[in-house]
């Protein structure tokens, strides 16, 4: 998959991330890329997402491949690579983010979605979300309650949204609260990259 262009002509991520911890960039990926990372999550074996964990309640299907499994399974392992080296070339503080954590999630029509909630620590400098098929809103908000909404990002195939990690720019954390709502009346296919901390380096 060739870097998606569209990411480099983006001159405010590192200011909105700064401001309240996330990016919208539209159609930062071209529907060849959106096709091949679609085409191999699909083929990954999803299952039943926790219905809660702890306060937060989700409705999805969901894959995960990390660490050694991610970097076995050809494809996934280059669109990845390919991926996470386009969004460190938006600016040079996302320098120290290397995914090695690929999730898959589905979503039914209208009735899916995922509470407010925070990423693990353990996830640093960057949470980035691929939207490939469907929509959805993705909702930053101040408060647990989620009645203090601080942006609404309107989510389609090729869009991609990031949120900031521990560890960016200095921080040692900045997290934002988030939720995915609002989902329309077509199946929603997303991937999310983490770099998890706490996964032993790759071998070599």
């Amino acid at each position: 998959m060739p870097p998606p262009a569209v990411l480099s002509a983006s001159a405010v991520a590192t200011e909105v991330l700064a401001a309240f911890g996330a990016v919208h960039l539209r159609e930062a990926l071209p529907p060849s890329a959106i096709a091949d990372l679609a085409r191999a999550v699909r083929r990954l074996e999803f299952a039943r997402a926790p219905r809660v964990i702890g306060d937060v309640r989700q409705v999805a299907q969901m894959a995960i491949c990390r660490g050694a499994a991610l970097a076995s399974h050809t494809d996934l392992r280059v669109l990845t690579e390919d991926l996470g080296a386009a969004i460190r070339g938006l600016n040079g503080a996302f320098a120290p983010w290397v995914p090695n954590e690929l999730t898959a999630m589905r979503y039914a029509p209208v009735s899916g979605g995922i509470d407010v909630h925070l990423d693990g620590r353990r996830y640093r400098h960057l949470v980035a979300i691929v939207s490939l098929a469907g929509a959805a809103e993705l909702d930053v908000v101040g408060d647990r309650a989620g009645t203090e909404v601080q942006a609404s990002f309107s989510c389609r195939p090729g869009d991609l949204v990031l949120l900031r990690g521990p560890g960016l720019g200095g921080l040692a954390d900045g997290r934002p609260l988030h939720r995915i709502r609002n989902l329309g009346q077509e199946p929603r296919l997303s991937v999310t990259l983490r770099m998890d901390a706490s996964l032993p380096p790759p071998a070599g």
